[in-house]
C-alpha cells in the first residue's frame, strides 16, 4: 500500500547519507502503491573509493525524518510499521 519512502546509504566507515528524497527537507516522500518498477526521478552518485555501500529503503506508514533513519541504520529500531530492504554493493 501507500506509505512514506526514504533510502539511506552507508559506506564502510558507517556514516549514513540520504539518497532519497534529496529535496524534501530531510523527510520521507509519499510513495505508492505500485505493482511495477517506479522511476523515483532522482539519481545518486557513489564515490570512487573501493569498498562496500549498503543502501536501505524504508517504506513507513507515517513520515519519518532522516535523523530517525540514520539512527535505525546505525542499530536503533525503525519506527513502528516500517518495512525495510537492504542491498550491499561492492565497489572495486
Amino acid at each position: 500500500g501507500p506509505g512514506q519512502l526514504m533510502v539511506v546509504g552507508q559506506d564502510d566507515k558507517g556514516a549514513p547519507y540520504l539518497c532519497y528524497p534529496q529535496k524534501a527537507g530531510d523527510k520521507s516522500a509519499a510513495f505508492g502503491p505500485s505493482e511495477s518498477f517506479v522511476d523515483l526521478g532522482q539519481a545518486m552518485r557513489l564515490d570512487a573509493t573501493p569498498g562496500h555501500e549498503t543502501l536501505t529503503a524504508a517504506l513507513c506508514p507515517e513520515a519519518i525524518s532522516f535523523e530517525a533513519a540514520k539512527a535505525a541504520v546505525s542499530g536503533s529500531a525503525w519506527p513502528k510499521g516500517c518495512v525495510t530492504r537492504s542491498l550491499t554493493l561492492e565497489k572495486r
